[in-house]
């Protein structure tokens, strides 16, 4: 049975050899003794070409002779002599055999070589040949890769200095620029952390933040300063690549870095060469601006006088001559602001009509000498109020509408806003300013937002100008987050459009104008418009169609006279007609008074507003005959908020007149004038005393702190630079002083960098003039620190004939009969009036309302207790005012707060503050006080005589608790009773906590 199964099996050996031997992966030749081929399988038959029946019978030799003479005859003849095996390697004898795949590339070899024993008398040769074309190119991409590796890693080495570290930061690794840079040597740094190298330069939290970044898998880049062994500090530009494992968390730190010392060096060197050339510049400006402040100055003062006709003309040469000197140097200044990169954007309230009536105003006189018109269209649906920078949108609106009034000789300048997106907080303005002059050739439009560039050589001459305008708007502009275009076709005019970002003010702001009930008496009137400029009948007509009132357009007066005697018939009366002045055939005064004749003749009632619109000198019109018939005079350009109010009173408002107020007086203000320049000291002190102001001159801050000391004053103006004391040091000076913690200080300078303007305010300065100073800035800053806002006003105000100001006698009684805390309490009132004005003014002036409310509520509950009932009922009215969105009173207020001080004082002339007991009371139960003072805080009462006693003697103490009853006071002194309620509540907490304990 065994035997059968051994016969069996040799059978299916012998069966499956032939098979494994022909399909094997691999070549197989088998040699005798004599190196015969007796056999080679499928394979080698494949890749060399050749059959068996072709080849056997021969030699190996005779078929493959070239490798036969080699290495590979040398195997097969060990291989049958000895019994021995060879393997011949493809790096030393590659592609012995000729062999060839399908597409006749050679086929990269590797031979085997053995002996082959069938029995003890014959011994065979195997030769095995595996295919491994597809490892040497393996092999080969691999070598090339490491080589190209090698170089890139080379190449880096030259340039970039290379660190590796494991996950704490030790170096695991360092190239050699490394340790050149580092003065480290190799093995100094390997297993030491990186903190070898920190040179104590940045905070932690530099290091703290990078780290955080790294450790979660992100690239870190950014400058780090290092320090070397000898101690030298250097910069690095430094990129860190964290190597993450798969647990997510890094295993390395890959680090390169690039020496940036001396671009570091180049940067501090060309900060400091700006700063110097930007104080430079701010030197030579203020050197300028202090003569060119006294030229113009003494010219207005001679123009104030009689003249010829002849000095006149000569003076307001040197006048216009001057003022354009110092916009020549604003521009500088400007445009070296921008190179150093302070120009820093103010984001406060802006009133957008009033910028655009501002910049109106300032080429009026220009605009009617031409002839020309000046059209300025609000959109409705743009915000009265924006938040951003009104003095720099004025400077780029200055700019353009200034280039537009100089290239443009008749027709007409369009200006127009409206916004073009709102995204949350945030609003997309577009402007547009558009003339009808010269315009611009297509290929200087490209040049012409470059600086000192103007659209040509001729130009310059003709119209003159620095060339630096359109390119700080372009950057104005760019700053505030919009772009700036231009288009134009030569002798067609120029279009200007330009947008900025700006911010979102609250609601209560907004469209006060537009209140609900008066929008209600206006929606569904008709108004006529009445203009021969189609731009103008657009405008006004889509303003008064946004307002849902019905507006009809005529071009004549003859086509007026026809509408209004059509709406009679068809009783459709008008509401309104606003009449352009100047026309072809009949004018403006010719149609009014023809339609009084017409209301007369026919004997009907009715009520019809006429307003007359201008845009030509509104005093001529007023001396013309038949201005009588007119209801009211609007200069052009027109903004919605003054027709508005022109529509619902009978009486239009004063518009566009720039000398309102240069006749106002300011008799009995106080004004202490620091100025070192004794022609600048007498062209301010000469025009405030023309205007009844009592003006001290000193010559610098050392003598304006020791005239403080002995005099009192109503507002200082103070010069920065000055021989001795400067204005910054003075003012700090000044605050420490009793009577100088609330004393309106303004600086009156030629230094008008941000920086100057930051120097001024950390000092402790109200408002800022820049010189040379103009009347307008002299009594704008006179005005907000003078009580009474409108001597006009004033003198009109009922307040000062009609209503009672105090009752003394109710006063007393709710004081329990106390006359001495009554006098006392009065007057400590009197004394806060100035700042009581002053924080008025400034309320309404940067419209914080809720600031204001609380004021005004807080004044009144005090002005009630002391019996300044006049005032408590002014205070009411204005927070009526406030909450119904009304026109504030502001002048009956301001008279009646100057009528109550003034009052007061009379009353008090004889009065002796009696003296302070100076013990502190230890033994005081500092709770039971305080528990005292909230009860008369939170009710906004008058605090008793003897409260307010020893609150002073406490906050005047070295108590621990003196500094916070100290700011009590503060608060309380300025009526800000939410303020001493937040601080008592403080207090008060800290008292009981340290009572738990």
């Amino acid at each position: 049975m065994e035997q059968t199964l051994m016969a069996s099996g040799n059978t299916l050996i012998q069966e499956l050899y032939p098979a494994i031997f022909e399909n094997c992966q691999f070549g197989l030749i088998v040699l005798d003794t004599q190196g015969y081929v007796i056999d080679w399988n499928n394979w080698v038959t494949k890749f060399s070409g050749l059959k068996l029946e072709e080849i056997k019978g021969k030699q190996l030799r005779e078929i493959f002779p070239r490798a036969m003479s080699g290495s590979l005859g040398r195997a097969v003849k060990l291989a049958l002599s000895r019994g021995m095996s060879s393997v011949i390697s493809h790096t030393l004898n590659p592609n012995i055999l000729p062999l060839f795949s399908s597409s006749g590339a050679a086929i990269d070899q590797q031979l085997k070589v053995q002996p082959l024993n069938v029995n003890e008398h014959s011994q065979l040769c195997l030769i095995q040949i595996t295919d491994i074309t597809a490892a040497v190119k393996r092999d080969k991409q691999l070598l090339e890769n490491l080589a190209e590796m090698n170089f890139q890693k080379s190449a880096l080495d030259q340039h970039a200095i290379v660190a590796i570290t494991d996950a704490k930061g030790t170096i695991t690794y360092v190239n050699d620029l490394f340790c050149r840079i580092s003065q480290y040597g190799r093995e100094e740094l390997l297993g030491n952390n990186h903190r070898l190298i920190n040179s104590g330069v940045h905070p932690k939290e530099f290091f703290r933040d990078m780290f955080r970044s790294i450790t979660r898998g992100k690239i870190w880049a950014g400058d780090i300063c290092n320090r070397a062994k000898n101690g030298d500090l250097y910069w690095v530009s430094t990129t860190i690549v964290p190597d993450m494992g798969k647990d997510g968390k890094p295993k390395r730190y890959f680090a390169i870095r690039a020496d940036v010392s001396k671009l570091k060096r180049a940067e501090e060197a060309a900060n400091a060469a700006a700063i110097a050339k930007s104080q430079f510049l701010a030197n030579m400006s203020h050197e300028i601006r202090t003569p060119m402040n006294a030229m113009l100055g003494l010219t207005r003062q001679v123009l104030e006088t009689e003249l010829t006709h002849d000095q006149r003309d000569q003076l307001n040469k040197v006048s216009t001559s001057s003022q354009a000197l110092v916009r020549i140097i604003n521009d500088i200044l400007d445009f070296s602001r921008f190179e150093s990169g302070y120009m820093v954007l103010e984001q406060v309230p802006v009133k957008l009509e009033a910028v655009l009536m501002e910049v109106s105003n300032l080429f009026g006189a220009q605009i009617e000498e031409k002839g020309i018109e000046l059209f300025v269209e609000i959109d409705p649906d743009t915000p009265l109020y924006i938040s951003g920078d009104a003095l720099r949108l004025a400077q780029i609106l200055n700019n353009l509408l200034g280039n537009a009034v100089k290239f443009t000789d008749h027709g007409e300048i369009y200006v127009s806003v409206q916004t073009e997106r709102r995204d949350g907080e945030s609003l997309l303005l577009s402007f547009t300013v558009k003339d009808t002059g010269i315009g611009i050739s297509s290929e200087h439009i490209k040049l012409l937002f470059k600086p000192f560039v103007q659209a040509d050589n001729s130009t310059t001459r003709k119209f003159g100008g620095s060339g630096l305008g359109l390119s700080i708007v372009k950057k104005l502009v760019e700053l505030m987050g919009g772009d700036i275009q231009v288009s134009s076709v030569f002798g067609h005019g120029a279009t200007f459009k330009f947008t900025i970002k700006a911010g979102v003010v609250p609601d209560e702001m907004q469209l006060p104008y537009k209140a609900h009930h008066d929008l209600q008496r206006l929606r569904g009137k008709r108004v006529l418009v009445v203009d021969d400029q189609e731009t103008s009948r657009h405008i006004l007509s889509r303003l008064l169609t946004a307002w849902g009132i019905q507006a009809v357009t005529a071009e004549s007066g003859d086509e007026a006279l026809l509408l209004l005697a059509q709406a009679d018939w068809e009783n459709q009366p008008f509401y309104a007609v606003l009449l352009d002045w100047r026309m072809p055939g009949k004018n403006g005064l010719e149609v009014a008074t023809e339609i009084k004749r017409q209301l007369k003749q026919g004997g009907k009632e009715v009520e019809l507003k006429l307003l007359m619109v201008t845009a030509y000198d509104k005093q001529t019109l007023l001396n013309s005959s038949g201005v009588e018939c007119v209801d009211g005079i609007l200069n052009k350009p027109i903004v919605p908020s003054i027709l508005f109010d022109a529509l619902l009173r009978r009486q239009a408002p004063e518009t566009n007149d720039r000398d309102k107020h240069t006749d106002r007086t300011f008799n009995g203000l106080r004004v202490l004038l620091v100025e070192d320049h004794e022609l600048n000291q007498e062209v301010a002190a000469n025009f405030m005393k023309k205007r009844g102001v009592a003006v001290t001159v000193a010559s610098h801050g050392g003598e304006a702190v020791e005239i403080i000391k002995h005099k009192t004053f109503d507002l200082v103006f103070m010069d920065l630079h000055m021989p001795v004391m400067g204005g910054i040091e003075a003012t700090q000076l000044i605050r420490e002083l009793p009577q100088g913690q609330n004393l309106p200080i303004v600086a009156m300078t030629a230094a008008v960098l941000e920086e100057d303007r930051k120097k001024c305010a950390d000092a402790g300065m109200d408002d800022f003039i820049s010189k040379p100073v103009e009347p307008e800035d002299l009594l704008r800053v006179m005005s907000r620190y003078f009580l009474v806002s409108d001597q006009a006003e004033l003198a009109n105000s009922t307040v000062l004939r009609n209503e009672s100001i105090l009752d003394l006698a109710q006063g007393l009684h709710r004081l329990d009969g106390d006359k001495v805390l009554q006098q006392r309490l009065l007057l400590h009132f009197s004394e806060r009036c100035q700042f009581i004005a002053k924080r008025f003014e400034t309320l309404i002036s940067d419209a914080d309302t809720e600031a204001l409310i609380e004021l005004i509520h807080g004044l009144k509950g005090v002005s009630a207790n002391l019996g300044a009932v006049g005032l408590a009922e002014a205070c009411r009215r204005v927070l009526e005012e406030v909450k119904v969105g009304g026109k504030l009173s502001r002048a009956h207020f301001e008279a009646t707060l100057l009528e109550t001080r003034t009052q007061i004082q009379q009353y008090l002339m004889d009065y002796t503050p009696p003296n302070m007991d100076n013990q502190v009371a230890e033994s005081v139960s500092i709770t039971e006080f305080l528990g005292e003072l909230e009860r008369f805080i939170s009710k906004q009462e008058v605090i008793p005589d003897d409260l307010q006693a020893l609150l002073a003697q406490l906050a005047d103490s070295e108590l621990p608790y003196s500094p916070g009853l100290r700011q009590l006071q503060h608060y309380l002194s300025h009526f800000d009773h939410q303020g001493a309620g937040e601080v008592l509540t403080v207090l008060m907490s800290n008292f009981t906590n340290k009572h738990d304990e």
